[in-house]
């Protein structure tokens, strides 16, 4: 689950620009001008750019406006219809202020460039409207992840019994949030010992051969030190010989690249760690990826917490009534 962020913004070849002009000529000296910065692709028209569009995403448009069939500024509408997050930009030698005017006010083009361009002017503007594109990406997927994180959260704490809420859990992490697999350690009631109270997918066989593995502070005192301080971990397979025992057994049994290990810090303390890893090959986590399981967790062990609480009164009460119960029969012994 990776995106890019602005303030990392390195290789803006990761964002696919594409440039429209009739004039072959114009396109190739406008590839060899940036190619090696940029992710170009050209079209000599406006139908021929469109069928690009709906092949693949495309960051920034930049389109001459003088083309014979579809001017640049009906291109540019009917692009912004396609995906309005794409930046699009008119590229004109004729200085049209009504026609310039008009697809700016009607949100066609988010600026124009006016002919003959230089290199320098022109790798400006593409680069801040690929920022932009980063930004306003970044936003959008900021704002989904709150949503899902808020309806992840609601239905936790609507779930007051702790089995079923450590399952909802796991479903959430890879369902919603496509890890591949998922686990929750606990520490016990001795509180340097972790055990495995759920993992998910249940059905696999890794599931079987750790669900007996506990990681206790004299095994394993440096990984369970860290996770004390409430910091985040990462182990690695191509590090697995340097890992502790049970933590190597562990690590070794999922066979995975990479597996990320989250705090759940409580109230008072760490109870735990919610875990993922990549076991089916996929990508490996980044700081995003770090940042959401993060959130997950803080909405986690409260929900956690409070299913405990329940349930130690639950046990309260019905040791009430039992005593109560002892204490009638008593009476009428």
């Amino acid at each position: 689950m990776t995106r890019p962020r602005p303030e990392r913004l390195l290789d803006y070849r990761e964002f696919p620009v594409l440039y429209v002009d009739d004039e072959p000529e114009n396109l190739r000296i406008f590839e060899l001008a940036f190619r090696r910065e940029f992710s170009i692709r050209t079209a000599t028209g406006g139908e021929e750019a469109l069928a690009i569009l709906n092949q693949e995403p495309i960051a920034l448009i930049l389109s001459d406006q003088r083309m014979p069939g579809m001017t640049g500024v009906e291109f540019l509408a009917r692009a912004n219809e396609l995906d309005e997050k794409t930046v699009r930009v008119l590229v004109t030698a004729y200085g049209d202020v009504d026609t310039l005017t008009h697809a700016i006010n009607n949100g066609s083009i988010y600026r124009f460039v006016a002919k003959p361009w230089t290199p320098e002017d022109m790798r400006v503007t593409m680069r801040n409207a690929i920022e932009r594109y980063a930004l306003e990406r970044e936003r959008a997927e900021l704002l989904n992840e709150l949503t899902l994180l808020s309806r992840i959260s609601r239905s936790m704490n609507q779930q007051l019994a702790l089995d079923p809420l450590l399952e909802l859990i796991l479903n959430a992490v890879i369902e919603d949030l496509g890890f591949d697999a998922a686990g929750i350690l606990l520490f016990g009631s001795k509180e340097d010992v972790l055990t495995w109270s759920c993992v998910a997918p249940k059905d696999s066989s890794v599931a079987n051969s750790i669900a007996d593995l506990r990681i206790s502070s004299l095994a394993a005192p440096q990984f369970v030190e860290t996770l004390r301080a409430g910091e985040a971990q990462l182990l690695a397979m191509e590090d697995v010989l340097t890992l502790e025992g049970p933590v190597k057994r562990w690590v070794t049994e999922v066979a995975a690249e990479q597996v990320l290990v989250t705090p759940l810090i409580g109230k008072d303390e760490v109870i735990g760690a919610l875990v993922v890893d990549n076991r089916r090959g996929g990508n490996r986590f980044s700081s995003d990826d770090r940042t959401l399981l993060e959130g997950l967790a803080n909405h986690a062990v409260v929900a956690i917490e409070n299913a405990r609480m329940v349930e130690d009164l639950r046990r309260s009460k019905e040791q009430i009534v039992r005593a109560d119960r002892l204490g009638t029969l008593g009476t009428l012994a």
